[in-house]
This record gives C-alpha cells, sequence and structure tokens, in this order.
C-alpha cells in the first residue's frame, strides 16, 4: 500500500462503555437477568472511533468534533491521544455532555442485554462550529478528509460544503445519518447502509439516485451487511463487493471501520474500486470482533494473503512492507509473459531461489502492444496472471502500465532483481533501487517470438 496519508475526521464524538457480567439468575424484581459485573472498559465511539481505525491503518489522523466539560470527555480525549490520534480539533462544548453508549454484554456469549445513551441532540452552537473550521485550516494538509454524521448536532446545514471549499482539492468522504442528504452537498462519496438507501426510494438504485441527486458526488458506496457492498458512479457504473466476513460477532462500528479504510487507502492514491476493495476486508475482520472495532493494517494484510496471489501495485506494496518485516527476501522479476514457455518457467524457478518470495510483474495489455505490436498479446493481462499465478514458485503477481518497471519496483523496493543474461547489468531498469541484480542464464532456444512462428510454421494459426 502506499505511503501512509494524513486524514481528518470531523463528526460526533461518542464515548462507547461496556459493562461486561455473568448471568446468574432471575430478578425477584422483574423478569430480567442478575448478571455478576466482571469488567467495565471504554472505546472510542461515532467519529472517535472512525479516527481510531484510520490510525490503526497507518495514517495520521487529526480528529474534530466536540465533548463536554466532564470525565466521559476528558476520558475520550485522553484515549484518542495515547492511541496517536491528534486532538487538536477536539473543541470542550460545556453546554452538553458528552455521548456516552453503555452496553451490558452478558458472559461468555457475548450477547449484548441492554444499552443505555446519554446524548444532546440538538444542533451545536454556531460558534463552535466556526471554531472547528478554524482549527482544520490551522491544522495543515489532508489527503482526505472523513465526516461522520451519527446526527449528534455537529453536522448543521452547509459544514459539508464549506470544508469541500476551504479544502478544493480534498476528497471528502461522508457516513450519513437520516433522509436529508442535502447536508452532504459537496461530498466526494457517501457511504449509506441498505436501510438508508431504501429510505429514499423502493430499490437501492433509485435510492442512490436521490442522493446523486442531492449531493453532487461523483460515488456512492452502499454497505449491505452480511452482503457486501455496492458501489455507484454518477456516471451509471454499478460494481458489487461480496461480504468476506467468516463469522459474525458484532456490527458496531463496522461503518467506522468502512469509512476509515476508504479515507486512509483512497489517501495512499489508490483507485477507488481498489480501496472499495480493501474496504470491504476491513470490514470483513472489524464484524468478527466484538464491540467498537478498531482493525488494524497487519490484519487487511493478512487477510490478503488469502485472498490469492494477483493485486495491484499499491496493495502488494504493503504485503510485501509486512514480509520485510518480518524478515522475507524478496525478489523481483518482469516481462510480458505472454505464452507460457520452459524458458520462462526455468526463469522464474530460477528467481524464486534467490529469496523467499518471488514478486513478478507483467506489462498490461497496452503496455505490451507498445513493446511488441498491435497483434499482441496472445494472452490478456489477466489471462497471463491467472497463468503466472498458478505455479508454485510465484508468489505474487502485479501488473504496470508503463513501457518499464522502473515506478513499480520504486514502489515494491525489492531486495533483489532478477533478469535474464540477454540484458547487460547497465541496462537493467531499476537496478539502483534493489540491494543485487542478477542476471541469470536463459534456456535455449525458447521465446514466445520463435513458439509462435513454430505455431504457425505448422499450420495450426
Amino acid at each position: 500500500m502506499g505511503s501512509s496519508a494524513r486524514v481528518a475526521v470531523v463528526g460526533d464524538l461518542i464515548l462507547d462503555e461496556y459493562v461486561l457480567g455473568i448471568p446468574e439468575r432471575i430478578s425477584p424484581e422483574a423478569p430480567v437477568p442478575v448478571a455478576r459485573v466482571e469488567s467495565r472498559h471504554y472505546c472510542l465511539g461515532g467519529a472517535a472511533n472512525v479516527a481510531a481505525n484510520a490510525r490503526a491503518l497507518g495514517a495520521e489522523v487529526v480528529l474534530f468534533g466536540t465533548v463536554g466539560d466532564d470525565e466521559e470527555g476528558r476520558v475520550l480525549v485522553d484515549m484518542a491521544e495515547n492511541g496517536g490520534v491528534d486532538p487538536r480539533g477536539i473543541v470542550v462544548d460545556p453546554s452538553r455532555p458528552t455521548t456516552l453508549k453503555t452496553r451490558v454484554v452478558a458472559l461468555p456469549t457475548r450477547q449484548q442485554l441492554l444499552r443505555l445513551d446519554r446524548e444532546e441532540a440538538r444542533a451545536i452552537a454556531q460558534g463552535l462550529v466556526e471554531e472547528i473550521l478554524v482549527r482544520m485550516e490551522r491544522a495543515g494538509s489532508f489527503q482526505t478528509i472523513l465526516v461522520s454524521d451519527y446526527r449528534k448536532g455537529l453536522l448543521i446545514p452547509g459544514l459539508v460544503e464549506r470544508i469541500g471549499e476551504k479544502f478544493s482539492q480534498v476528497p471528502v468522504l461522508v457516513d450519513p445519518k437520516g433522509d436529508d442528504y442535502a447536508l452532504y452537498r459537496g461530498a466526494y462519496m457517501v457511504k449509506p447502509n441498505r436501510r438508508e438507501a431504501l429510505a429514499l426510494a423502493p430499490t437501492l438504485e433509485g435510492g442512490v439516485e436521490r442522493i446523486f441527486v442531492a449531493t453532487g458526488c461523483p460515488w456512492t458506496l452502499v454497505t449491505l451487511g452480511d452482503q457486501g457492498m455496492v458501489l455507484f458512479s454518477r456516471k451509471g457504473e454499478k460494481r458489487e463487493f461480496p461480504a468476506r466476513a467468516r463469522e459474525v460477532y458484532d456490527v458496531t462500528g463496522a461503518g467506522d471501520t468502512v469509512l476509515a479504510a476508504l479515507g486512509v487507502f483512497i489517501g495512499e492514491g489508490m483507485a477507488v474500486e481498489e480501496a472499495v476493495s480493501l474496504a470491504n476486508v476491513a470490514a470483513g475482520l472489524a464484524v468478527e470482533k466484538v464491540g467498537t472495532a478498531v482493525v488494524a493494517r497487519e490484519e487487511v494484510e493478512r487477510a490478503l494473503l488469502g485472498e490469492g496471489k494477483v493485486f495491484s501495485p499499491m496493495v502488494l506494496k504493503g504485503i510485501v512492507e509486512g514480509l520485510k518485516a518480518r524478515g522475507k527476501r524478496i525478489v523481483f522479476t518482469n516481462g510480458c509473459f505472454d505464452v507460457l514457455h520452459p524458458g520462462h518457467l526455468d526463469l522464474l524457478r530460477r528467481a524464486r531461489a534467490e529469496g523467499d518470495v518471488l514478486v513478478v510483474a507483467i506489462n498490461s495489455d497496452d503496455s505490451v502492444r507498445r513493446l511488441k505490436g498491435e497483434n499482441r498479446p496472445i494472452f490478456s493481462q489477466e489471462e497471463r496472471a491467472m497463468l503466472l499465478a498458478g505455479l508454485e514458485f510465484v508468489d505474487f503477481v502485479t501488473f504496470f502500465e508503463e513501457d518499464t518497471p522502473y515506478e513499480v519496483i520504486s514502489l515494491l523496493r525489492p531486495h533483489v532483481l532478477v533478469k535474464g543474461r540477454d540484458y547487460r547489468l547497465e541496462e537493467v531498469v531499476g537496478r539502483d533501487l534493489v540491494e543485487e541484480v542478477i542476471l541469470v542464464p536463459l534456456k535455449e532456444g525458447y521465446s514466445t517470438t520463435r513458439l509462435i512462428e513454430r505455431i504457425k510454421n505448422a499450420g495450426l494459426h
């Protein structure tokens, strides 16, 4: 994954309290269980949980919102700061309490028995809104801005639009609440859940169209719970992302995880569809946890290792960095690999022997056409990637659009670069980016061009 993003999180700050107990009997006072309290702890909730997730995913995070002048507010600020989140944007509002949600959870089943909410949902004072905007401007530049609306008073009309105007080049991503989507005009992406989208129209498509009209945003992502997500573009494109959860324990805060992941990965330079795919992985991890979950970057990277071998360079970067941290020696080679033959297999086998992990980067279809002519490639980049991924000595496959692999080598920074001995050392692209360049002997008599000619001469074309 890309270089660390700097993210602003703006929204309603919530402190989540969990009281865990073992039910032992039914109360004589009312038909309710009596539980012996085993533990009690706090978690960051609402926009604060979004910030905690973004930090855990590797971003530098500044949090903006309000808390009350009370013990819960001080706990929230301290927890954010201790978790690596910059709390400089948190304003104290003495006129209202810090929003507190207390959940009573039964052990050992982890079933939630009761939730108690202490909150004030009226709109915050205009002066506090202005103070938050001033603090945002003073905080510096951001790659993305995440807005988390829990309808606790911060998201007043015009706030998102003003944020968009002050940070005109920064994508603003919104997790909405309620049915007044005019509040989010100026957003880059809006992320309702299925229920929220269907509250606007009888179909998802109809609800999404209402959102596009109200907000003017180019992207809407609808989360579907255990069925995954659907991404809609304002141009009419639609893509489904199936759910990846293995076992659902608690959906609390899963939407916060999705918003955070979108903000971090888009902030790192990923395309929207790529960021949504990773956010979907993060969501699957979040619902496997109890309570307002924080999903670490390492968890996402470990989960990706079970997803296959073919990744974009940006996603593969994060996986490779995790492998490097565990002491793995990364080997890189590249080529068109159009029509696999014994020469390719021999080179790849020799390359894999030079380290612990072999990454193969292949030219995209457009790149092959520029290098080899309009009649090439014979196999598409997806087909070539699938064939390479099927080889036991290939660990990962990625693509590059350029004529040379210099950019992808610069992104991945492997330890070893392997090429055939038909190259001279000074001709090897990316030699300045690696610790070692190894030129391996080529298996004589094999090349894709020769193979194509043999097929033609055999009358099999």
